[in-house]
């Protein structure tokens, strides 16, 4: 992904589905809605996914891991135990099949 603030709003919701309120104040945003039409906008012209379906945290915390983000940021992210991410996620891996440990794939 590019470095435009579109593609910054899009990856911040994509990775961590949090509100479009949250993704407005990580990207700089005024409010909600330019963060999510920015997003939508940048999707369209990309040909990703959109909307973006709800998520559990277990495949948050795999396509996260598979984006390269280490276990320490994401522990801080969510306020939970890194071994506490750790568990959820290879539970979540395991019941869909998915390799574990998850590989970086940029």
């Amino acid at each position: 992904m590019d470095g435009s603030v579109e593609a910054r709003a899009y990856r911040e919701r994509m990775l961590y589905r949090c509100s479009w309120r949250r993704v407005a104040e990580a990207t700089g945003f005024s409010d909600h809605s330019g963060a999510r039409k920015a997003a939508h906008r940048y999707a369209l012209e990309n040909g990703l996914p959109w909307p973006l379906r709800p998520a559990s945290l277990g495949s948050i915390i795999y396509s996260s891991r598979k984006a390269g983000l280490s276990w320490m940021y994401l522990s801080r992210h969510y306020c939970r135990p890194i071994r506490d991410l750790q568990v959820l996620t290879y539970k979540w891996a395991r019941r869909n099949a998915r390799d574990w440990p998850p590989g970086r794939h940029l």
